[in-house]
């Protein structure tokens, strides 16, 4: 078969699987591997560069997920989301590394490191699963915001850790080079996203649009893997500012043709990497059967692999469950309606906006020390403003801009209260 026979028949399976996954009620890269290792035992050999998979499909594909993120819930929950994306992670690939250096004969601690961090981050079929059990929409969101990040932060601690090896192990170059990859990543990763913002305005055709679209992933990645850093992790950095910025500098005609263009490349690339995992699983097996004498061994250490990470998930998000209740049920919302309703009835061309200030009987002090949220909104927010503009006398217009600067930020906090509270 020729490569172009091979991807039109790759395009057309995974288009009739996805229809399948969604009529049998089961998650369509299961399918897609299924597929791809019954083809395996009726196909010749088959393998992919490891470098067609890095480099040419995962930073779109990766990218294409970051885009599509949803810009307020992500906000919202941009702290839990990183903390299961790369606290956990690390966490995660030390404990299978522990594991694996003590259960594989010559294996390093290094190279066992590097093997937990390929096995710790959780994928798409765990959130496609997870979407079919009726799940709370917020953790839906948390959970897909982890799987987009996660895969980033495992390739680069993959990266630092196969680097230790081949140089001999020392923490402090581990957590350097690691440090290194995800910092040159972050800042080429937001620079390539915020200019593909103000390009893809100055264009302003949806069709053009597209087409420079379809390159902002490579050109975050290339110069990202020069400098020494994760290309992939540019390519997700770049794909969550341009998403979290497109409902500011694109049109709705963009983000509507961005929306479909990019959903369609996600289902496309991702539904080649499991097509293709399921056409290697076939040799996989067999090199493990010749080596081990059967394949005991691998599902014995698969197991033992699968309790730790499930062990340490249960652990880590069980204090991060803890600490967002605290959270939601430090929030005062009562102080802060009454502060709303003070700048709604503020009269800009009357009114004094020291009156803003905490009244006599709202001490400012009266929030718990841990309970920032009001405390910084009310008392940074809203007192400042009364503080630099009691000195002076200012005009109607700058006095309104101001007022309504605080409205806004107070609204969008008590949003916020809702959500948390709702969704706990």
């Amino acid at each position: 078969m020729t490569d172009l026979t091979w991807l039109i028949a790759g395009i057309a399976v995974i288009g009739v699987s996805t229809v399948l996954a969604r009529r049998l009620g089961v998650a369509g890269p299961l399918i897609l591997v299924a597929i791809g290792l019954v083809a395996s035992l009726l196909l010749p050999e088959f393998s992919v560069p490891p470098e067609l998979i890095l480099v040419g499909i995962l930073p779109p594909l990766l990218y294409a997920s970051a885009v599509r993120l949803p810009a307020i819930e992500f906000r919202r929950d941009a702290v839990p989301i990183a903390g299961l994306a790369v606290v956990l992670v690390v966490i995660s690939a030390l404990a299978l590394g522990t594991l694996f250096f003590f259960a594989i004969p010559g294996l390093n601690f290094a190279l066992a490191v590097a093997l937990g961090a390929i096995v710790s981050p959780t994928d798409a079929v765990a959130t496609s699963i997870a979407k079919k059990l009726g799940i709370s929409p917020r953790v839906i969101t948390m959970l897909e915001g982890e799987s987009l990040l996660n895969d980033a932060t495992a390739l680069v601690l993959l990266r630092s850790a196969v680097a230790a090896s081949a140089a001999g192990f020392s923490l402090g170059s581990t957590i350097g080079a690691f440090a290194w990859g995800v910092l040159v990543a972050v800042v080429i990763g937001v620079g390539v996203g915020l200019l593909t913002l103000r390009v893809r305005r100055w264009i302003g055709e949806p069709v053009a649009n597209t087409a420079v679209g379809f390159i902002v992933p490579f050109v975050a990645y290339l110069p990202t893997e020069h400098l020494g850093g994760s290309g992939l992790v540019a390519a997700v950095a770049a794909g969550i500012t341009a998403g979290q910025g497109a409902a500011r500098w694109s049109t709705p005609e963009q983000r509507v043709s961005d929306e479909l263009n990019w959903h369609t490349l996600e289902l496309l690339l991702e539904g080649a990497v499991f097509l293709i995992m399921g056409l290697e699983l076939r040799d996989i097996v067999s090199a493990n059967v010749q080596k081990h004498s059967g394949v005991g061994v691998g599902i014995g250490l698969a197991l033992a692999a699968l309790a730790i990470v499930l062990a340490v998930r249960a652990l880590y998000v069980s204090g991060l469950v803890t600490l967002i209740g605290r959270r939601a049920r430090r929030m005062q919302r009562d102080r802060l309606q009454a502060f709303s309703d003070r700048l709604d009835a503020f009269d800009v061309e009357k009114g004094d906006l020291r009156d803003l200030r905490p009244q006599p009987g709202e001490n400012p002090n009266a929030a718990p020390r841990r309970g920032g949220l009001v405390r910084r909104t009310t008392g940074r927010a809203a007192g400042s403003v009364a503080r630099r503009w009691a000195q002076r006398t200012p005009d109607a217009a700058s006095a309104q801009r101001r007022v309504e600067g605080v409205r806004a930020r107070v609204g969008r906090v008590l949003n916020d209260m809702d959500y948390y509270q709702a969704s706990p």
